[in-house]
């Protein structure tokens, strides 16, 4: 590429790491235009990197990562972006927005990005549960709806009693419900 000779003999990835580790002006903008623009064996590269790699080549070129959009459906690409920043949720697609794995990933450590959650799985009692029981901070996030639900709330206040303040006035009336929270958190007594 222009001056620049690439030895591909020691494998794409590593080949691309090597470009990518050194500022060549010219070549990262092309790399970058690549990536941007999208490019079925650059893209399949991208993929296979340590998307710390990734983002310090972007950082080398002067680029934001987040211009990637043809990526934006790429599971482990945007569970990388949220765990740098969690407002990346903000980008994500409808197939991820969608994508029952994808947020199981997401909410062990950002549970307040279901406010993006799908429109497919907003209404999903089940799914709603099995969120809660990964994090029960989902239940802050989820429609307000599932507060007035027993087993939601019960998921909930079990793992963190806390999460009793923000149930539906029934839930925090009935008496296996406050027992269950202040288990597991002494004052939830006081939301009662």
């Amino acid at each position: 590429i222009g001056d620049i000779i690439v030895d591909f003999s020691i494998g794409k990835k590593e080949a691309f790491k090597v470009l990518i580790s050194n500022d060549y002006g010219l070549l990262g903008n092309l790399i970058y235009k690549y990536v941007l623009f999208g490019c079925k064996e650059i893209d399949d590269l991208i993929l296979e990197l340590d998307y710390k790699i990734l983002n310090d080549a972007f950082s080398v070129f002067g680029c934001n990562i987040i211009n990637c959009s043809h990526l934006y459906s790429v599971k482990r690409y945007m569970i990388y972006l949220i765990n740098l920043d969690f407002r990346c949720v903000d980008y994500i697609s409808n197939i991820l927005a969608n994508d029952k794995d994808f947020w199981r990933d997401v909410v062990l450590k950002h549970p307040s990005s279901l406010k993006k959650l799908g429109i497919h799985l907003i209404d999903d009692k089940k799914f709603m549960l099995e969120l809660v029981k990964l994090n029960p901070k989902c239940y802050l996030y989820i429609p307000i709806k599932f507060h007035s639900d027993y087993e939601i709330t019960k998921a909930a206040v079990t793992n963190d009693g806390a999460m009793m303040l923000y149930s539906s006035f029934s839930m925090r009336s009935n008496k296996e419900i406050v027992k269950l929270a202040i288990e597991s958190f002494g004052n939830a007594l006081s939301y009662v």
